[in-house]
């Protein structure tokens, strides 16, 4: 018996290093290499955002990993308590049966239109542009993915509402800041918000998905993006978003074309719906006159 037991204490060690040395030679480092964050984490705090951005970057290098963020509710969010997160989905509902029911049913299009353009916004987190800031300061590649429409319009209102709050993004080449995506038409369905179909579109670092899902947009423009830049060597893509649908939709995506990437559900602005059904009725009165009123008072003229 202790014959045995000297064997095992001898070549036990002996079968530690082999394991070891499997796991760092395997083909698959993002399971097994230790120092790389999961392919799916969530959290409501930036400081664990920036931490496994710079894991990524410490793993695959500076110039190897795309960066996409979502827009709302990522990067800025409502200011108005109705139309957050938590409760906007029941705001628009009830808008609906309200155009229904006063007669003034062309109004939910229009009013679904200034929605997307005049409320106010306000930053998730102060520290979100200075985090972005600073990894394309050091070299890094980052973008912006929305699903909001491609219409020029809202595309520009879009970049200079992100730009307003410090946003700024990577560009695809020295020469190109606008482009459109290459998508099937037969996958393109108007999401939360559209009214009419749009294909995906880049402009100014931000990918608009449009019509087209996340993931469609996104593998297409990473699509582009390597060929537009022979040079960049292919390494890890990581997608911040508050939508595990929409990460579920990239995950497949990528997967599907054979791209390594890493998602975070970013839950900041998630909570209970507590709609205030009073000023909800007011603020439904004055959509259906092409206004937005901020507080209970109009703030500006009408839009449309």
């Amino acid at each position: 018996m202790n014959f045995i037991i000297r064997l095992l204490f001898l070549f036990f060690p002996l079968y530690l290093t082999n394991f070891t040395l499997l796991k760092a030679t395997s083909k698959q480092p993002e399971i097994t290499i230790k120092n790389l964050p999961s392919k799916i984490s969530k959290t409501n705090k930036v400081e664990d955002i920036e931490k496994v951005i710079y894991q990524l970057i410490d793993f695959y290098g500076l110039s190897e990993v795309l960066i996409f963020f979502d827009c709302d509710d990522v990067l800025f969010q409502f200011r108005d308590c109705n139309l957050k997160k938590p409760n906007i989905k029941d705001f628009i509902e009830k808008f609906k049966k309200y155009c229904n029911k006063t007669g003034k049913v062309d109004s939910f299009e229009k009013g679904c239109q200034l929605l997307r353009t005049l409320p106010p916004r306000e930053l998730v987190d102060p520290l979100m542009p200075k985090i972005v800031s600073s990894i394309i300061k050091k070299g890094g590649t980052v973008f912006c993915l929305t699903q909001c429409a491609s219409i020029p319009e809202i595309r520009s209102l879009r970049v200079e509402m992100l730009k307003s709050f410090g946003y700024s993004f990577c560009q695809l080449g020295d020469s190109v800041n606008e482009m459109q995506l290459k998508v099937s038409e037969s996958e393109l369905a108007p999401k939360f918000l559209q009214q009419t179909i749009t294909f995906p579109v880049f402009q100014d670092g931000v990918v608009f998905a449009g019509s087209a899902s996340k993931g469609d947009a996104m593998t297409s423009f990473i699509e582009l993006f390597y060929k537009i830049n022979p040079l960049k060597k292919e390494g890890g893509i990581l997608l911040i978003d508050d939508s595990m649908d929409n990460l579920m939709e990239v995950e497949k995506a990528c997967r599907k074309v054979g791209k390594n990437c890493y998602l975070i559900l970013y839950t900041a602005t998630d909570g209970k719906s507590n709609l205030d059904d009073d000023l909800a009725e007011y603020q439904m009165s004055q959509l259906c006159e092409g206004k937005w009123p901020l507080n209970g008072a109009d703030t500006d003229s009408p839009v449309f």
